[in-house]
């Protein structure tokens, strides 16, 4: 038996807060309920986030939904979109606006996804 004291690992399951953004020369943490939407163009997705910041990473929506996985009110909307759920502010005919970044920003959305969203709210509890 040697001197050394045995160690005791507890295994708890801890709900991440934040995502790290590799960017170049080092990497980012965000915290998940400071996104307001997410916008996918080709192999690039930009970040909006509160206080009219925004970061443009060199990944595809796809992959930004993957990395997304853990937070069920980061829900992606469309070829283009994430949308949080927790920071839309109002959803009228054709677009929803989101508080928490500086502008009141608003994004144009088809009838079919505005649905998807509303049926999102109605499920996702706060």
């Amino acid at each position: 038996m040697s001197g050394r004291p045995k160690r005791l690992y507890l295994s708890l399951e801890i709900e991440p807060k934040k995502i790290r953004f590799n960017l170049q020369g080092g990497f980012e943490l965000i915290s998940a309920s400071d996104i307001c939407f997410c916008k996918g163009d080709g192999n690039y997705t930009t970040i909006y986030l509160k206080g009219d910041k925004k970061i443009v990473m060199t990944k595809k929506i796809k992959e930004m939904n993957l990395k997304f996985a853990p937070f069920p009110f980061l829900v992606r909307v469309g070829k283009s979109f994430i949308v949080n759920l927790e920071n839309i502010l109002k959803v009228d005919e054709s677009s929803v606006s989101f508080c928490g970044y500086d502008k009141l920003t608003r994004i144009e959305l088809s009838q079919i996804y505005l649905k998807r969203i509303k049926e999102q709210m109605l499920w996702y509890s706060y």
